[in-house]
């Protein structure tokens, strides 16, 4: 009975709101589509333009400007920036003017995004501002959005995501909602980057976009060349921003307030009922030097080593390093700072959030270095760094066993320092995970050539990590993969070559030449039809 109904039944996703909108929350969709387009390359089209989504309409709404800049004790704060729209019309799913639910391909959903977010660019367009009540990954910067807070590791983010839609083949059309295209159109014609001119265009243009979400609603088409023009501005438009962050400082910073300057007041109230204004005049303040921003650009963005490496001796001889324990702090000292900040300011220097090694930021950090080809770096910090390497004596727990941090040497409590505290599958399970896969099979497992799928596997670790010439691991869940190597370099040195493959399955061996398989054993691989893929390096061997 129970299965003739379930046959007979379809599935509803329901979703609801929690609080507040954090500026990254959409950083996570580019490593998740780039994870399935490793092993599925040859289903790029499928993927972004055959599989409709719909749009969440949230209870919740951003307030304009001018609901949530507020006079407080003589100063100009960002506060009830969320409310809940209870008399909102639409709920569940957005709706066009028949009453259909609006369905789109994921390419339109990231195309709403980016464009979206690109309107989120603070007024010096040096970071996205957090202006719906949240900040980024560090809930403990809460007060960050009230000061007028920006994020320049959301817009690294916001860069690497406009740069993927660049890459993709457009059809002639693509499907839309109408409000969209208007602020597309609006963006692109804001001529100047940075300014309060500019980010007042910039604002008005999104808040006119979000009002028109709120009415009937019609959807539309806008073509190929549109697509590209605007996405050509966006990419120009945050490389420059980018460029701009680079140059301005030894080491990229992670978080900026605005102080408003100059404003005016506004006559009407809303239900918060604090004074509201107008800000006429904006003066960018930096933050002490957190590990974040850097750790985004050279996750994300760096392409020069030498800089990389630049970046990443400044990171050391700042306070951000804790050089008795070689570990990574979430940042320098805060202790100047004022507790508007948020409650990381009330925490103890060392503990939780506050200038203590955070394993996700920690290890996001590590996963840069390997990112940015920084190898010996890479396994240079991993051997104090990661759990597994830490005496347990020290660490207080299983090294097999992530923690949400570690008390670093900054912390009041000498007994603490180098002890793990809070264990947790948190960010810092998925570092783990995403570094084994570069470490022991590179950056890309599948690709499309000539469309032919192509398969390799190309490990950059120490010559170290091979007992008796071989290391093995899993693919797949269920392939067993063996790396053969006698050579005394680490398999990163450009000498060290990928000679052949041999797939076993039972007792069937196929040998073959060469660094990349092709055709239709790449697919059989993909498809697990081989028990065991043996991966025979070549060369490696110091002169002399």
């Amino acid at each position: 009975m129970v299965q003739a109904v379930l046959k007979d039944s379809t599935y509803e996703f329901k979703a609801t709101y929690g609080e507040g909108y954090w500026e990254d929350h959409f950083t996570y969709h580019y490593d998740q589509i780039q994870a399935y387009l490793d092993v599925y390359p040859d289903k790029l089209h499928h993927v972004m333009f055959e599989t409709k989504l719909p749009y969440f309409v949230s209870p919740a709404r951003v307030r304009p400007r001018a609901d949530k800049y507020v006079l407080k004790n003589g100063k100009v704060r960002q506060h009830y920036a969320a409310f809940h729209d209870h008399h909102a019309p639409v709920r569940g799913w957005l709706k066009d003017e028949k009453q259909q639910r609006i369905e789109h391909p994921l390419f339109t959903k990231l195309l709403t995004l980016v464009v979206n977010k690109f309107a989120h660019l603070d007024p010096d367009a040096m970071g996205l501002m957090y202006e719906g009540e949240r900040p980024g990954w560090n809930d403990a910067m809460n007060g960050l959005p009230g000061l007028f807070g920006s994020g320049v590791s959301e817009l690294f983010e916001l860069t690497r995501l406009v740069s993927l839609l660049t890459t993709i083949p457009l059809p002639d059309q693509v499907p839309t909602l109408l409000p969209l295209l208007d602020l597309m159109n609006a963006l692109t014609h804001i001529k100047d980057l940075n300014g309060m001119d500019a980010w007042n265009q910039r604002m008005s243009a999104l808040e006119v976009y979000r009002d028109k979400l709120t009415h009937s609603l019609q959807t539309t088409t806008v073509s190929k060349s549109v697509i590209e023009e605007v996405l050509r501005h966006l990419q120009q438009q945050l490389t420059k921003a980018v460029e701009r962050i680079k140059t301005s400082e030894d080491i990229i910073p992670t978080y900026f307030m605005y102080e408003a300057t100059a404003y005016e007041p506004l006559t009407h109230t809303v239900d918060h009922g604090q004074p509201t204004v107008k800000v006429t005049e904006f003066k960018r303040m930096a933050l002490p030097h957190f590990l974040e921003g850097p750790t985004r650009y050279l996750s994300s963005l760096n392409k020069d080593v030498t800089y990389g490496r630049q970046l990443v001796q400044a990171i050391r001889s700042s306070g951000i390093f804790d050089a008795p324990l070689g570990l990574y702090k979430t940042s320098e000292s805060l202790e100047n700072m004022s507790m508007e900040l948020g409650r990381i300011r009330a925490f103890t220097p060392g503990w939780l959030e506050r200038e203590s090694d955070f394993l996700h930021m920690s290890y996001k950090f590590f996963l840069g270095l390997f990112k940015s080809e920084l190898y010996d770096e890479f396994y240079r910090d991993i051997a104090k760094g990661m759990t597994c390497f830490m005496d347990p004596e020290v660490y207080g727990r299983s090294p097999l066993e992530n923690s949400s941090f570690i008390a670093t040497s900054n912390n009041p409590d000498p007994s603490k320092h180098g002890q793990g505290f809070f264990a947790r599958l948190s960010g810092s399970t998925a570092e783990v995970l995403s570094l084994w896969k570069l470490m022991f099979f590179g950056s890309s497992l599948f690709s499309m050539v000539d469309d032919e799928l192509q398969f390799s596997i190309q490990p950059k670790i120490p010559a170290s990590y091979f007992k008796n010439g071989r290391v093995s691991t899993t693919l797949f869940g269920s392939v067993e993969v063996v790396l053969h190597y006698e050579g005394t370099l680490p398999t990163y040195d450009a000498s060290v070559v990928v000679n052949h493959y041999e797939l076993k399955h039972d007792h069937h061996v196929v040998s073959l030449p060469n660094s990349m398989i092709k055709g239709k054993e790449a697919e059989a691989i993909r498809a697990l039809r081989y028990q065991s893929i043996h991966v025979f390096l070549k060369g490696g061997r110091e002169p002399g």
